[in-house]
């Protein structure tokens, strides 16, 4: 029966979706863990004060330079982490409640609502694009 067919579809697209939920927010946290060891890393070598006679040689130039991007680099993480958070994660969890929602109001008999299973075809194109980004 198709409409069997079609609740199995419907269903493993809910699981996935919240599989891909899962695994963003995962990422999310590492990211975010990521960021705090390299500032807590630029941090404990960053000179307490700055020494004239240093300032004069290469190496302490290019190690003061490598210091600042560590800080701009855990900066970007704490960003990618949070915009993981509150713009893919959040819409991801709204979607799936949205399915489940209209998943439980159109139960799969023969009454079964087109639009849940038009709307799970399009899921995983439009989960992916957003995540290109970061």
């Amino acid at each position: 029966d198709q409409f069997d067919n079609l609740e199995k579809h419907t269903s493993w697209g809910i699981d996935f979706l919240e599989r891909y939920t899962k695994f963003v927010k995962e990422r999310a946290d590492i990211e975010l863990s990521y960021a705090k060891q390299i500032r807590s890393l630029s941090k404990k070598y960053h000179p307490k004060r700055s020494r004239e006679d240093e300032s004069r040689y290469t190496w302490c130039l290019a190690f003061a330079a490598t210091l600042q991007q560590l800080n701009e680099m855990a900066a970007q993480r704490e960003d990618l982490a949070d915009n993981l958070h509150t713009q893919i994660v959040c819409e991801l969890m709204r979607y799936t409640q949205e399915l489940k929602a209209e998943r439980k109001t159109a139960p799969f008999s023969r009454r079964c609502s087109a639009p849940l299973g038009f709307a799970l075809l399009g899921t995983v194109p439009v989960v992916f694009p957003l995540t290109r980004h970061g």
